[in-house]
C-alpha cells in the first residue's frame, strides 16, 4: 500500500525534465536569434566595404582625368552590381578654373579642386571626399 508522501512524488521527475527542457529551449532560441542577428550585421559590413572600394575607384578615375587634363564635373561607372558616380568642382579662391565645364563651389576649400565620390552596392552608399 502507497504512503500518501509516496503518492504526491509520482510523476515529479516528469515535471522537471519537462521544466529543464523547455529552460534549455528558450536558451537555445535566445542564442540563435543573436546569432542570426550577428550574421546579418557581418554581411552588412562586406556590403558596405564593397561600396567604399566603389568610391574609391570613382576618386582615383576623376585623379586620373585631372592628370589627362579632361575635365569634366561628373564621372560615373559601373562593374557588376557595384557603381559610383563622382563629381569635380573647382576650390573657391582657384582664379584659372576651366568655367566651363567646371563651377567653383564656394564649400570647397582646396587650391584647386573638391572631388567628391559615392559608391553604391546592393542600396548601401559610402562616400569621400577630397580638397587639392
Amino acid at each position: 500500500m502507497l504512503r500518501l508522501s509516496e503518492y504526491r512524488q509520482k510523476g515529479i521527475a516528469l515535471y522537471y525534465a519537462v521544466l529543464v527542457l523547455a529552460v534549455l529551449l528558450s536558451i537555445a532560441l535566445g542564442l540563435s536569434t543573436i546569432a542570426v542577428g550577428q550574421l546579418k550585421v557581418f554581411g552588412d559590413v562586406g556590403d558596405s566595404v564593397k561600396a567604399l572600394y566603389a568610391a574609391d575607384s570613382g576618386m582615383e578615375n576623376v585623379l586620373y582625368e585631372i592628370k589627362q587634363n579632361n575635365l569634366l564635373p561628373d564621372y560615373s561607372g559601373t562593374v557588376g552590381d557595384v557603381s559610383f558616380t563622382a563629381t569635380l568642382k573647382c576650390g573657391k579662391d582657384y582664379l584659372n578654373c576651366p568655367m566651363p565645364p567646371l563651377v567653383k563651389d564656394p564649400a570647397c576649400d582646396g587650391a584647386y579642386y573638391c572631388v567628391k565620390s559615392v559608391g553604391t552596392y546592393k542600396n548601401i552608399q559610402r562616400a569621400m571626399e577630397a580638397s587639392m
